[in-house]
């Protein structure tokens, strides 16, 4: 079986620190010991500025420390997206660019100097062509949705394959809604398919 996974690490920017330090404790420190542990094991993740900045602030020096290396070696590919999350339909491409570029200076700041992300996370998914031709804009080459994007229905798409979006040029990747909404190891156990591209939270 060929198991693509795609985990959104976030956590709103004004969360109480508790709320950041469950999250981390409980899915965030796991997600990157098991990345350390297993040499095969490759993840991509949309980690959204906002949170490498709560890091920071709560003294998760070396959890930064420790995801800027798996990324140097290849095992982390993180993606670019909205440095605080907002639900961009309902922003101006104004205030896109504005987040898309913090995002990119925060990613930067803790990672790399030289660091530009390829793929590019929408929050929620909320494709909308407006949205997809800024990011094109902004010098991304894909992104991740829904199956349901791309006619409506669901069950009705090749997951293994790579789509083009006419609107903007992007390359466009669809992540299984069926094998995304539960827990998907527990899933493969009964169903045991051949290949499957999720998208979760990184908290599940």
């Amino acid at each position: 079986m060929t198991w693509i996974s795609f985990l959104h690490l976030y956590q709103p920017a004004n969360s109480e620190d508790y709320v950041i330090e469950e999250a981390t404790q409980k899915s965030y420190l796991r997600i990157v010991r098991g990345l350390e542990e297993h040499p095969d094991l490759r993840l991509t993740l949309n980690i959204s500025g906002c949170l490498f900045l709560r890091w920071d602030e709560l003294g998760h020096e070396d959890l930064i420390k420790r995801i800027k290396f798996l990324v140097k070696k290849g095992k982390i590919d993180i993606t670019g997206t909205v440095a605080y999350h907002p639900f961009m339909p309902l922003i101006s491409k104004e205030e896109m660019k504005r987040q898309i570029i913090e995002n990119e200076e925060i990613l930067k700041k803790y990672l790399s100097k030289s660091f530009k992300p390829k793929g590019f996370f929408i929050p929620e998914m909320a494709y909308d062509k407006k949205v997809a031709k800024v990011i094109k804009e902004m010098g991304y080459d894909w992104i991740i949705l829904d199956e349901i994007s791309y006619n409506g229905k669901l069950g009705d798409v090749d997951n293994s394959k790579v789509y083009s979006d006419k609107n903007s040029g992007l390359d466009v990747v669809l992540r299984s809604r069926h094998y995304s909404d539960g827990y998907f190891p527990d899933t493969a156990k009964k169903e045991n398919p051949s290949f499957v591209l999720t998208g979760n939270d990184g908290e599940l």
